[in-house]
């Protein structure tokens, strides 16, 4: 099957990036697995970094869990759905 990028893999792209925002820059992926095994647990075994501690709103918890949802299809937009609630919860913060 061919493969096309297209938004839904830039969602999940920005809930990663999001993750390591706020762990800090850390690896959101700390394990021994080689490239093509980690690839494989990511995809077929839904493997997604854990949130550490209270760190998290719920709100953007959930939806970064969204963002990086096993179908792509159930992935939020990004100016729809996503925008909205990181404005809000950033803006809190200040």
């Amino acid at each position: 099957e061919h493969f096309k990028p297209n938004e839904k893999c830039d969602v999940y792209s920005l809930a990663i990036i999001f993750w390591q925002i706020f762990h800090q820059g850390k690896d959101p992926y700390s394990t021994n697995l080689k490239p093509m095994a980690l690839m494989m647990q990511i995809l077929n075994k839904n493997l997604r970094p854990e949130f550490e501690g209270n760190f998290f709103c719920k709100d953007l918890k959930k939806m970064i869990e969204k963002m990086w949802h096993q179908n792509p299809n159930m992935r939020p937009k990004i100016l729809n759905e996503i925008l909205p609630i990181f404005e809000k919860e950033i803006l809190q913060l200040k």
